[in-house]
């Protein structure tokens, strides 16, 4: 898996479809602020089954306080990628550091194994699309960017092995 993309159809980014749930998902009250500067994506798995919904994820952040989901980007298992939040502003993905980040989520826990590859390619496209819009950036998982008081294994102890499929220049 290292340094290959999957083997199947990659479409071209410039027909993505990206399903928009701004405002649809319970919560979303993070308001109009802006970051100053972006600067990196940072990789989260949700650490839970790949069939929990979107819905149950936002529910889950506002009862630990959130102000809805708390991502940018979600990719599910079949390679469904959906936009939370206006990427321009910030979202409550990591700690201490929510006003520099965009945060992509895969759907499903990576602790023992990788997202399907079809996951994996979609995930690709989308940060494809980022880099677009002009977010050509560092892609890092949360435990790489997390700030040592919040120490997270976050997006799974096999993100070493996919990571590289991630990058726009592989």
């Amino acid at each position: 898996m290292e340094g290959r993309l999957p083997s199947f159809y990659l479409p071209p980014k410039s027909i993505i479809q990206v399903i928009d749930l701004r405002g649809v998902l319970p919560g979303n009250a993070y308001g109009e602020r802006t970051r100053p500067t972006t600067d990196a994506i940072i990789i989260h798995h949700t650490a839970g089954p790949a069939n929990q919904t979107w819905e149950e994820i936002a529910n889950l952040h506002l009862r630990r306080g959130y102000g809805g989901i708390g991502y940018h980007l979600g990719v599910e298992a079949d390679g469904t990628i959906c936009q939370f939040g206006d990427l321009a502003g910030w979202r409550w993905h990591i700690a201490y550091k929510n006003d520099r980040y965009i945060g992509v989520v895969l759907k499903g826990n990576f602790t023992e194994t990788p997202p399907p590859d079809v996951q994996l390619a979609s995930a690709h496209v989308a940060l494809g699309w980022l880099a677009e819009l002009g977010y050509d950036l560092p892609i890092l998982g949360h435990g790489e960017a997390a700030d040592p008081r919040s120490p997270t294994a976050c997006p799974g102890l096999t993100f070493t092995a996919w990571k590289s499929l991630l990058s726009q220049s592989g």
